[in-house]
This record gives C-alpha cells, sequence and structure tokens, in this order.
C-alpha cells in the first residue's frame, strides 16, 4: 500500500485493543523506514457512540412516511419500536430534529416526544440492523463529547507520536481545546482534526 501511493493510515480507537493498536504502529513505522517513504498515522478517537438497541424485525425496512417509536428501556415489544445504547436520547430530542440511523443512510425526522417515547417518521426508504449507529446532527446530546476511554487513548497516541489525532461528535470549540490540552499535557505535537 505505501508503494501505491498510501501515505496516511487510521487507526479507529472504537475496535481493536491498545495492544493490537501498538504493533500496527510499530509495523507502520519499520515499514515506513524500510521502503523509505514517509508515512503519518492517524487515530480516530471513538467519541460517545450511540447505537440502536436490537430490533425485533431485523432488518427493518423503512418507507417514506412510516412513523416508529423511539422508547425508553432496552427491549422493543413490537416491530414499530426501536431502542437506544444512550438511555438519554429521549429526553435530548425535539420535534422536527432529525436523526440519522444506520450509521447516517437513513433520516428519520421526530414528529412528537413524549415522556417515554419519541415518534420519528421515515423522510426516505431505508433498511435497519440492530446495532448500528445513530446521529443526531444539531441536537445537543446530554452525554460528553470525549469519554474517558478517549481522554485514555488520546494520551497514548500522542505519546506514541502519532501525526493526526481525530475526534469524532464535535460540538463546540471547547471539545478541541479539551483535546489540545490532553496532547499538550503529553508534549506532543499532534494534528487535530474534529469530525
Amino acid at each position: 500500500m505505501i508503494r501505491e501511493g498510501v501515505d496516511v493510515f487510521r487507526i479507529n480507537m472504537a475496535h481493536g485493543s491498545r495492544g493490537e493498536h501498538d504493533a500496527v504502529i510499530d509495523e507502520l513505522r519499520k515499514l515506513s523506514e524500510r521502503t523509505e517513504s514517509p508515512i503519518a498515522i492517524l487515530v480516530d478517537l471513538a467519541g460517545p457512540k450511540i447505537r440502536l438497541g436490537a430490533l425485533i424485525e431485523d432488518p427493518l425496512t423503512l418507507h417514506p412516511g412510516r412513523r416508529i417509536r423511539l422508547i425508553r428501556g432496552r427491549e422493543p415489544r413490537s416491530d414499530d419500536e426501536l431502542t437506544s445504547t444512550y438511555e438519554g436520547l429521549i429526553d435530548d430530542l425535539s420535534a422536527g430534529d432529525q436523526l440519522l440511523l444506520a450509521d447516517g443512510s437513513v433520516p428519520l425526522r421526530v414528529v412528537e416526544v413524549r415522556e417515554d417515547q419519541a415518534v420519528l417518521e421515515a423522510e426516505q426508504e431505508g433498511e435497519l440492523r440492530s446495532r448500528q449507529g445513530i446521529g443526531a446532527p444539531g441536537v445537543k446530546l446530554g452525554v460528553a463529547t470525549i469519554t474517558e476511554a478517549d481522554r485514555e487513548n488520546a494520551r497514548w497516541a500522542a505519546e506514541r507520536g502519532v501525526e493526526y489525532l481525530s475526534l469524532s461528535f464535535v460540538r463546540s470549540a471547547d471539545d478541541m481545546h479539551s483535546l489540545r490540552r490532553l496532547v499538550a499535557e503529553a508534549n506532543a505535537d499532534c494534528h487535530l482534526i474534529a469530525k
């Protein structure tokens, strides 16, 4: 890959162990030296990944205009109910908000929010599967952008001398300032990327 022109390699901290990532960094540095090709390493912090719970109908096909409900708890009782790994999601939603399900490929609009559920309407055809990611663009979520695991991984990445560090679900400049402080504490010089 390096000989074909790849010059940045991404390590996804949402998967794998620290030991596995250390081995990848060591191997990439050796390959860079052996091929005499400069490469950079980008460590992608996982952030507060919000996922769907298990679905009763899996996959669940949605058509434009179909309404489903996001409920509290871990167990849906019907095909038209969804759950989330983030218990406070319903509290953070308002009518008119958009949720992007299936890792962004299925947009739904919040029609109504009640104490125990949010009514969602599919904006286009799509297919949902259990445990896919949920995005909430523009919604102020009550969950921290930088998790404790992200803090530890940022320090580790900075100490390992990676060139780039990316943070997902950035909501404000303060999120990036916090990450910059973590990198500074490790006396490192990483370029920061907000996603």
